[in-house]
């Protein structure tokens, strides 16, 4: 039974994980937030939330390869956007495919999307693989999160192991 898969990296040394808990909570959760009010056609601040995420992953050892195979789980979710949406949004067409035509708004609410979810998770995923699950949870009660998402989450991690081993069974 492996029980490393979340947070595998949480005991590497650098100095993002030498930071409280709570620090790199807000901080992390400021980008997104940051991220997610960005008008989508502020291509500088889309690059610099970027750099923002690889400057502090660089900085944490966290391997770059882990970063983007975990952010890989939103992928699913832009496709179902990218499939649906740049067909189906009105607008100033960008080209046609016959009776189908894709929509400059569309794609950029695809870019929207992509851009911002993939942001996003991977600033959760940084957080997570910098910071100890206890301490993370420590540090939400010091936030003053409630107690009931730090007792659900604290659960959740528990059996999420369990789980994992009987579906390996």
């Amino acid at each position: 039974m492996k029980h490393d898969f979340i947070d595998r990296y949480s005991k590497l040394e650098s100095p993002v994980h030498e930071r409280d808990a709570r620090a790199k909570t807000v901080a992390l959760f400021a980008v997104i937030v940051a991220c997610v009010t960005t008008p989508p056609r502020a291509w500088y601040a889309f690059c610099i939330y970027a750099g923002m995420v690889v400057i502090i992953a660089a900085a944490s050892r966290v391997p770059f390869r882990y970063l983007l195979t975990r952010a890989m789980v939103v992928l699913p979710f832009i496709a179902v956007v990218a499939v649906f949406v740049p067909f189906m949004h009105p607008g100033v067409p960008a080209f046609q495919w016959g009776w189908l035509t894709v929509s400059r708004d569309g794609l950029l609410v695809v870019w929207n999307v992509a851009a911002k979810s993939l942001i996003s998770v991977s600033c959760l995923i940084l957080l997570t693989s910098t910071t100890r699950f206890t301490d993370l949870m420590r540090g939400l009660e010091r936030l003053h999160v409630p107690r009931f998402f730090t007792l659900v989450s604290s659960f959740m991690y528990r059996y999420i192991f369990i789980i994992v081993d009987e579906a390996e069974a």
